[in-house]
């Protein structure tokens, strides 16, 4: 029997792949069980930023927290020193054509090698949630640390290590000021009927996000005022941080403003 574990919230089109493909879910990590038989056992993580995108896309499901996900990525470390499992990228199976990811899981339960390539590249963070990650990053430099252990670590179907992962966050969040920027200067709108047209679809595909992403921005500062009761030397860091949210959050105030305005830019 093959079992698949996380300690994190994953994206429910995976999920059923997984189960479609003869995997269950392991229910006994946190009472410390292995399952009686490990062939095929896959420890399945994701990038802080995929992984905030995955609960926000579940109904009813919690943002994973700082700790949540310092905690998530412990536990899998641990867990593949204990087992046999295949450390892998959830955005990996995703990213596979159908055809390549069923070989490749039945390929894994019996412990054969089955050599396969990505189609696609490394997820591209959003810009909030960019701006997220950046700062819990800042506060707890050991979770990109322990991502990228794992990211070492695991099987990543002939692709390199995402050593650049802090730098595509960067960019992702510097593509967010962009576009804040055009925002603010709506009378260069009219000037290019087809950028006005793609800054339209950005704003409504944004909206959601933006909400979501403003309760994430709210968690950060919660843990950030934690952190900082806990060491009164950290203020420079805690204004660093403080800076970078009210920049985030200057974006998502000007997304979730220009989407429900979206409907009446100029038509050419």
């Amino acid at each position: 029997m093959s079992f698949w574990v996380s300690p994190f919230q994953l994206r429910y089109e995976l999920i059923t792949t997984l189960e479609q493909s003869g995997y269950q879910r392991w229910e006994c990590q946190d009472h410390g069980q292995k399952p009686a038989e490990n062939n095929g056992l896959l420890l399945l993580y994701d990038p802080p930023d995929q992984l905030l995108a995955a609960a926000g896309e579940a109904t009813g499901e919690a943002t994973p927290t700082l700790m949540d996900l310092q905690q998530g990525y412990s536990k899998l470390l641990s867990w593949h020193q204990q087992s046999e499992g295949t450390l892998l990228a959830a955005w990996q199976l995703q990213a596979l054509v159908e055809e390549d990811l069923c070989q490749w899981l039945r390929a894994s339960e019996t412990n054969q090698e089955l050599k396969v390539s990505l189609d696609g590249e490394l997820p591209v963070p959003d810009p909030l949630r960019a701006s997220v990650t950046l700062a819990l990053i800042d506060t707890a430099p050991d979770l990109l640390e322990n991502y990228l252990t794992l990211d070492q670590q695991g099987q990543r179907f002939g692709r390199e290590v995402d050593s650049h992962y802090l730098q595509r966050l960067r960019e992702a969040s510097h593509h967010g000021d962009l576009l804040l920027q055009a925002l603010v200067r709506p009378e260069q709108q009219g000037q290019n009927p087809e950028a006005s047209k793609t800054l339209s679809s950005q704003l409504k595909q944004s909206q959601a996000e933006a909400e979501l992403t403003l309760m994430q921005l709210h968690q950060v500062q919660e843990e950030l005022e934690h952190y900082f009761l806990r060491s009164r030397s950290q203020d420079a860091l805690l204004l660093k941080h403080a800076e970078q949210q009210r920049r985030a959050q200057k974006l998502i105030a000007s997304l979730l403003k220009s989407a429900h305005g979206s409907d009446t830019l100029p038509k050419h």
